[in-house]
């Protein structure tokens, strides 16, 4: 903008011209790409903010409580603007995890459990902390829904700065901070966005999914055809309450498995966009998150390891267990190094985990115990074994 346009700008609205960066809730009004220098002060608070929990002597249940609550909590606000840079992202959660397992965002301790299988939901037999790529991820597919919706008088200037003629969006970059963001979360909101067709005015014809999982353009995927010529709404095909589509455009759908007869229309209504996940059509971040996250097997024993009579911290305890990650004298030479080991309590046999809980003298004696307290009538000494022979016990034993 030239200065007398700029004169008068401030002349019309009253407004001082300021200077790029300026920030608003943390969020750095830049132009242009966003670079590892715009977010990485984000991540140098949250390695401050992790500092300062260093020397409070949090166990490690707090620490968890901590990342999923207030440290992830701290870019959120920038995260739902902005696609952050990989190797900024990849640095929050070394951060993170280092936190988690050491109480220091820069000490790395040995003997953990893999990102991945931390990054999963409890029931998986996990921590259920998320990753900052996947709160990247669905806080942009809420914008970029926002953007879809075109309600907003923002949605509509990005859509008329973004969107061709034809209907399609700019693959290309812009200038804009933000449309490398909704670009990336449209395609996976764009496949679970569905339509209740009503005056089908809203519909645009071959690039909405109102007749299917997909487009009609996608689902004909055929580069020959001339896409960018073809501009059409579902209203076309709709005659007093009632489809009117013409031979060729059935012929298209029947070979599509696509029967229009069946799909209804709400006659006297606007077209309405709804979300497929959610059952009321209304989207929201923890199915978004759910979509992107990645998914593992359901555990058998995280019912019992996360129940009411189990306190947290016992609960992780029982964690660390079922994952292998307690400091035993195998799992240090599986690292390679090289140390003499022997059972402290029966000192018979070299130091495992199956050898302290199931195989030691003293544990199989203390196990012995406990079963003749409470009758309990066991034929292995494992766990799930264990648990099974207190199925006809009370709920009280079967806590224990």
């Amino acid at each position: 903008m030239n200065i007398r346009k700029k004169q008068k700008a401030r002349e019309l609205f009253g407004y001082s011209e300021g200077l790029l960066l300026e920030k608003y809730l943390r969020i750095s009004l830049i132009k242009g790409r966003v670079k590892k220098a715009t977010t990485m002060p984000l991540v140098e608070i949250l390695k401050k903010r992790a500092s300062t929990w260093a020397g409070s002597l949090l166990s490690m249940q707090g620490r968890v409580v901590l990342i999923q609550y207030v440290l992830r909590s701290l870019s959120v606000y920038n995260m739902g603007i902005y696609k952050w840079p990989i190797s900024v992202i990849q640095e929050g959660e070394r951060c993170i995890w280092n936190f988690l397992w050491s109480r220091s965002s820069e000490t790395r301790k040995a003997c953990t459990v893999s990102w991945e299988k931390v990054c999963k939901q409890r029931n998986e037999g996990r921590l259920g902390i998320r990753k900052l790529k996947d709160i990247n991820l669905s806080l942009l597919m809420k914008l970029a829904w926002k953007f879809l919706e075109g309600g907003d008088d923002w949605a509509k200037f990005i859509r008329a700065k973004f969107t061709a003629r034809n209907g399609d969006l700019y693959t290309y970059f812009r200038g804009s901070s933000v449309w490398a963001g909704l670009k990336w979360a449209m395609p996976m909101v764009k496949q679970h966005t569905g339509w209740i067709a009503g005056d089908g005015k809203d519909i645009d014809l071959w690039r909405d999914n109102w007749c299917a999982l997909e487009s009609i353009k996608e689902l004909v995927d055929n580069k020959n055809i001339p896409w960018k010529q073809m501009k059409a709404k579902v209203s076309c095909i709709i005659t007093n309450g009632k489809w009117t589509a013409p031979q060729d455009l059935l012929t298209v759908l029947t070979r599509l498995n696509i029967e229009l007869g069946s799909i209804k229309i709400y006659r006297g209504r606007r077209d309405q966009k709804i979300w497929e996940p959610n059952l009321q059509g209304k989207f929201s971040m923890q199915s978004a998150h759910e979509m992107v996250r990645q998914k593992g097997a359901k555990q058998w024993w995280t019912k019992y390891l996360y129940g009411e009579a189990v306190h947290p911290r016992n609960a992780l305890w029982g964690w660390r267990l079922y994952n292998n990650a307690i400091p035993t004298d195998d799992n240090e030479k599986k690292k390679g190094i090289d140390i003499a080991s022997r059972c402290r309590m029966c000192e018979e046999a070299e130091e495992s985990m199956h050898h302290l809980y199931w195989g030691c003298k003293v544990s199989v004696a203390l196990w012995q115990w406990s079963m003749n307290m409470f009758q309990i009538h066991c034929h292995s000494l494992d766990l799930k074994a264990m648990i099974k022979a207190t199925d006809n016990k009370s709920s009280y034993i079967k806590d224990l």
